[in-house]
Order: structure tokens, then C-alpha cells, then sequence
């Protein structure tokens, strides 16, 4: 037997029958197979597609989703949808009916949170078979558009006004105009007498 370790006050005798060299292949070998297969693993995992990268890349959209079953129960909705029915609402949803509830039409329309967005709601009825009687709800944010339409308006109302001012200044230059044309033609006139 060949000592290898010692401790402080005796030599420890290990039995070492097999070459140095075959003890790091073998865990050389296991070490490279389990960096193979740890990283094809990550790599599939990273290509699969699972319930959570649907549910995070659903709750990643900049518009608000939900989706409800035959019965209106809500199945599956989105951060952002949420988020905007709980502050009108104060509790998350459960049913369609607390969505359509905020609305006159049951077509829905726009909704006007306390932060001074705009959104536009619509419920559509899903047209494929296997889904017959479930319903989309989304929420888009059309606070930019209604800003501009609000500006457009504004300006539309200005430039009402100042065709308004631009009718009655052509009116008084035409009453302008005849009262100069009378009075041109009645000197012209009185010259013409006084010859």
C-alpha cells in the first residue's frame, strides 16, 4: 500500500489499485455528461412552451385580456385587465357580468379610470368550435387618441369660430362696398349736375 494523506502525528494508508489517470477520465466522463445534459435540458426548457410562459407573456401585454366560459365565469384574464376593472370595481373579478356591468351597451364602450387614461372595451364571441360560447374581453388604451381627437376638436372649434368672424367681416365689407359704391356714384352725380 502507498500512503497518500498523512494526518499531524501519523501517515494514513490509503489502498490505491487503480492508475490515477482512469479516476479523472471517470470523473471527467461523468462531469462532461452531466454539463450536456444540465444545459440540453435548460435549452429545452427554453424552447418549450408551459402554462407559466403563456400566463407571463399574456400578463407581458400592453392591453388588457380576459377570457370568460359559457357561464361568464372569467377563466383566464391578465395583470393589466385586472388591475383596471379593481380600481373601478375594488375587488378582482370573477365574472364577465362585473365587466359589463361598467357599461350601458353590452358591446361595451370606453371606461375612464381615476388615473386619467382612456380604454376602449370589447367583448367578441369566440368563433372556433371547440370554443363555442366563450368570450374575449379587451381592454385597449386609447388615452393618446382620444387626447388628440380632444386637440382636433378644440381646433375645429376655433377655426369654427374664426370662420364665423370671417363671415360677418365679409358681410360688412360687402355693406361696406355697396354704401362706397352709392356714395361714389352720387358724387359722380352731383358733378355731373353741377356741370
Amino acid at each position: 500500500m502507498d500512503t497518500v494523506g498523512a494526518s499531524k502525528n501519523r501517515a494514513v494508508e490509503y489502498p490505491v489499485n487503480i492508475p490515477w489517470i482512469i479516476i479523472v477520465l471517470i470523473a471527467f466522463s461523468v462531469m462532461t455528461y452531466v454539463i450536456i445534459n444540465v444545459r440540453k435540458e435548460y435549452t429545452d426548457s427554453r424552447n418549450r412552451l408551459s402554462s407559466t410562459s403563456i400566463k407571463q407573456a399574456f400578463d407581458n401585454l400592453n392591453s388588457g385580456i380576459c377570457f370568460s366560459d359559457e357561464k361568464g365565469r372569467i377563466i383566464l384574464i391578465n395583470y393589466l385587465m385586472a388591475d383596471i376593472i379593481y380600481s373601478e370595481i375594488g375587488h378582482y373579478p370573477q365574472t364577465l357580468s362585473e365587466i359589463t356591468a361598467l357599461f350601458e351597451s353590452d358591446d361595451m364602450g370606453e371606461l375612464k379610470p381615476s388615473n386619467g387614461s382612456v380604454w376602449s372595451f370589447r367583448t367578441v364571441e369566440l368563433k372556433d368550435n371547440n370554443l363555442s360560447g366563450y368570450k374575449q374581453t379587451t381592454a385597449l388604451n386609447i388615452t393618446e387618441i382620444n387626447e388628440v381627437n380632444e386637440k382636433l376638436k378644440q381646433e375645429n372649434q376655433h377655426l369654427k369660430q374664426v370662420n364665423d368672424e370671417l363671415k360677418v367681416m365679409l358681410e360688412h365689407l360687402s355693406d361696406h362696398i355697396r354704401e362706397q359704391e352709392t356714395l361714389d356714384l352720387a358724387f359722380l352725380k352731383a358733378c355731373h349736375l353741377t356741370q
